[in-house]
């Protein structure tokens, strides 16, 4: 089994935790809507599924559906194949101007916000960008300064595959020159054994 790579690793958990979180707002939208609504910390307001809206509801689900429509990207750039490099720096371009804008627009309503009653709390709106935060300046470190760990473009995979190819072309002819001379060194020497039989009397 061939090993990962570290950036395939960070593909392969950002996509896991796209999937689970898009899941749990998908199937239990109450509690989330409630966790991040609610300004009591009691266990009993959080798990009262009647206390949510049903618009919250709904707007909470279009939410997980989006965050599914946002991991394809992240799959399709996590194999290692000749064009990873490019899918990997689009996923990773997208992804980071999402989470740019998600950050941006959180912390302007955490610093707006006169009031907690009737939306998302400002505890929540600021727990949400430091989950966030992360994943962008993964995102900036390998972008601006590891961009190597993307893995290599197209062109020079192929070129790459090309010097191979020419590598082993130039062996197997080396190998077949030094056939040849053997070869015919032998045929020299029978050669001359034989002009050495034929000249030699009886």
């Amino acid at each position: 089994m061939p090993q990962l790579s570290d950036i395939q690793i960070a593909i392969a958990l950002e996509a896991g935790a796209n999937v689970l979180s898009a899941t749990a707002m998908l199937l239990f939208p109450h509690y989330i809507f409630n966790l991040l609504t609610s300004t009591s910390s009691s266990t009993e307001s959080i798990l009262n599924p009647t206390s949510a809206p049903p618009a919250g509801i709904q707007l909470l689900q279009w939410l997980a559906a989006i965050t599914y429509g946002l991991t394809p990207p992240l799959l399709v750039a996590f194999p290692a194949h000749r064009d990873a490099r490019d899918r990997r720096w689009t996923a990773y371009i997208t992804l980071g101007a999402v989470d740019t804008a998600q950050i941006s627009t959180m912390l302007w309503q955490a610093l707006m916000w006169e009031s907690d009653d009737g939306g998302v709390t400002r505890r929540a709106l600021l727990g949400s960008t430091c989950v966030l935060i992360p994943f962008l300046a993964w995102r900036v470190w390998v972008l601006g300064l590891r961009p190597e760990m993307l893995g290599k473009s197209g062109r020079d995979g192929k070129m790459e595959k090309l010097q191979l190819q020419c590598s082993d072309e130039v062996c197997k002819g080396s190998k077949a020159i030094n056939v040849l001379s053997q070869l015919g060194d032998v045929i020299k020497g029978d050669r001359v054994a034989l002009a050495g039989e034929l000249i030699s009397p009886n």
